[in-house]
């Protein structure tokens, strides 16, 4: 049949004996055409059995794969075993949420620039973790856990803001666009922007604090430990967690935070008292207008120094020389 084909019909033919194997959406480009109708021209009856049987082995690998995706359960409050896809699998905090998913028995894809790195090998090792190249095509999913910081709520002008931006490549300039895009995405989200990482744990004393909203806003500068900031992107999993939601996050004191932000001992009932329909509006903020701006001052107060300096060493010379 394929052989009498015109090559502009061979994909429709082609996917029709496919499909009655039980493979579905079998495209084939143009570009193939050619090299497809030479190979099953010659092909003879037992190559076309083979051809059947590979088709139905990839039906049952295909139903096996689809079968894990990635969200937490709503009734134990644990990860279902469905697939999790976490990028930046390498950093200090990706490494601990790959190992908190691990624990859990939760199948997990890491993305990683270099997948033979020594932190990607050593993820490679847990159970049930695969450690893929990224920038490669993913499959669809249902909810986005992102992690920025704090400083992103800032005024571009605040001076932490432009000392992170001048010091870090406009790191503050693109979380902030890292959050839009998400925002304007359509998917479901929860971006996460805790505060100054440590690598320390939480103290018997210390409480752990979570605003949403506008006590975002207002919430106190302070620290919080990377095992905690992992522990809340894996609870943020859940659909019914925080969707369409931006939280921060610090360790607190043993008393009740100041400016109203919600503390207690465990991300749980921090989390049930978020609202999405209190999520605030972003905008793009001058962050180039502010760098460039602290910058100039720099450069006028270097001038300004050297000019300064150089005054002064003409009276001691003139002073000498008297």
């Amino acid at each position: 049949v394929l052989s009498r084909c015109t090559e502009s019909n061979i994909p429709l033919v082609l996917g029709r004996m496919l499909s009655d194997c039980g493979m579905r959406n079998f495209n084939v480009s143009q570009n193939e055409n050619v090299a497809i109708r030479g190979q099953l021209r010659s092909c003879t009856g037992a190559g076309r059995v083979l051809l059947r049987r590979r088709a139905k082995a990839t039906r049952a690998q295909t139903r096996s794969e689809t079968n894990t995706c990635s969200v937490p359960s709503t009734a134990t409050g644990k990860v279902e075993k469905k697939i999790v896809l976490v990028a930046g699998a390498t950093g200090r905090v990706g490494r601990l949420i790959v190992q908190q998913l691990a624990a859990e028995g939760v199948p997990t894809r890491c993305l990683a620039r270099d997948i033979s790195g020594e932190v990607a090998r050593s993820l490679s090792q847990l159970n049930g973790v695969e450690v893929v190249q990224a920038a490669q095509e993913v499959p669809s999913f249902e909810k986005f856990v992102r992690v920025t910081g704090m400083s992103v709520g800032y005024s571009a002008f605040n001076p932490v803001a432009v000392l992170l931006n001048t010091v870090l490549s406009m790191t503050i300039m693109w979380q902030t666009e890292g959050e839009l895009a998400i925002r304007n995405s359509g998917l479901d989200y929860c971006i996460i922007r805790p505060g100054s990482l440590k690598d320390s744990n939480l103290e018997s004393n210390q409480n752990l604090s979570l605003s949403s909203g506008a006590s975002l806003t207002h919430h106190p500068i302070g620290k919080i430990g990377r095992a905690e900031v992992a522990a809340l992107c894996v609870a943020c999993l859940d659909k019914s967690t925080a969707p369409r939601s931006t939280l921060g996050c610090t360790w607190a004191g043993p008393k009740t935070a100041s400016a109203g932000v919600p503390v207690g001992k465990g991300w749980a009932p921090l989390l049930a008292a978020v609202r999405p329909a209190q999520e605030l509006p972003l905008q793009e903020k001058p962050h180039k207008l502010a760098v460039a701006a602290f910058v100039a001052l720099m450069v006028a107060v270097a001038a300004s120094l050297v000019g300064l300096l150089g005054w002064l060493a003409k009276r001691v010379v003139l002073g000498g020389s008297l």
